[in-house]
């Protein structure tokens, strides 16, 4: 965490903000499918439903919060099966500031596995809303905390606090003696175990909380690949590849400026490769290439350089010049 050098009028303000934050509900619900089969739910308070309740009094108390992505990377994850997977880390850094001029800030980083528009946005938010409620100290809490006959002892649910490891499944059960989860580590409960914590009959809030943590960390992990194993990456760059690169570099040279990228030196670059490789562009050149790009872009420009070749793509693709290109370019993958 980051800060002010002087930072007293900011806490003196937030503590006083907390005493009068309402309960954050928990409006949302959301369904999940399990690897295993089946589903389950649990509730959840989305942004828009914390901001609608908390802004208002950190207002009145001189606060502010706000966030914004600072990084965005490309990066090389290996499965349990030994298979890589291209990941985006999206970080957002929260700041909360206060009237006096003091700040402090927390970053969230998030693993993005479906790198579009709405991969980004979701990871985007995600971040957000975890990084608002840890520099605010809010525990959002359940629409209904109905507790199951015979269950968990009043006693386990009172003592089941404990700080959350930096891997969600490593959580300890600190509860369930007669059921046998006591002593467990989440990663090595049942499925079905899983989803009764995340019911509405149960009652621990610091333990559902923890297995929440858990099954959205799980998730966000690529699945293991048990049948055959995924295709390699093309050799060669496609036409379309090469049509997106050239787009972006144009969109970050329009937005950022020549100093930033520049795409007469990008097409240099380009050629190069095709001068040492028979007319060829070797497609690990071209990722590498999107990926030294695309970090300098957010969320939103991103969307934006995207729509943008979509639209000059389909114009291109109709040409018959562009046609033969595509040809030649399946001929060299065949």
């Amino acid at each position: 965490m980051e800060r002010s050098t002087e930072i007293g009028q900011l806490f003196a303000a937030l503590a006083t903000a907390q005493g009068e934050f309402p309960p954050i509900k928990k409006t949302k619900t959301a369904k999940i499918p399990l690897r295993s089969g089946g589903s389950y739910e649990y509730k959840y308070a989305d942004l828009a439903d914390m901001n609608e309740q908390i802004m208002p009094v950190c207002s009145k108390n001189g606060l502010l919060v706000t966030s914004s992505i600072v990084e965005q990377e490309f990066h090389p994850l290996v499965d349990a099966n030994g298979e890589t997977h291209l990941v985006m880390l999206v970080t957002v850094e929260t700041l909360l500031g206060h009237k006096s001029g003091q700040w402090m800030s927390n970053k969230t980083t998030v693993i993005v596995r479906q790198i579009d528009t709405q991969g980004i946005g979701s990871g985007t938010t995600y971040a957000r809303r975890y990084g608002e409620a840890a520099i605010l100290n809010l525990a959002p809490d359940t629409d209904d905390d109905g507790q199951a006959a015979g269950t968990v002892s009043d006693h386990d649910a009172k003592s089941s606090k404990q700080e959350q490891p930096d891997n969600p499944g490593d959580f300890v059960m600190p509860i369930g003696a007669k059921q046998g989860w006591k002593g467990k580590k989440l990663s090595e409960l049942d499925e079905d175990v899983l989803a009764f914590v995340l019911s509405e009959d149960f009652k621990s809030k610091d333990v559902k909380e923890a297995v929440e943590r858990y099954v959205r960390w799980r998730e966000e992990q690529p699945a293991p690949v048990e049948e055959a194993p995924q295709p390699a990456p093309p050799a060669l760059a496609s036409w379309a590849d090469l049509a997106w690169l050239m787009t972006i570099a144009l969109f970050a040279e329009q937005q950022l400026g020549e100093t930033v990228v520049n795409q007469k030196k990008v097409m240099t670059l380009l050629n190069d490769q095709q001068k040492k490789h028979n007319g060829e562009v070797p497609f690990g050149w071209f990722k590498a290439a999107e990926s030294e790009i695309a970090k300098h872009l957010d969320a939103d420009q991103l969307a934006d350089a995207r729509a943008e070749y979509e639209r000059e793509f389909a114009l291109l693709s109709a040409r018959p010049e562009a046609q033969d290109a595509q040809g030649e370019y399946a001929k060299q993958g065949e």
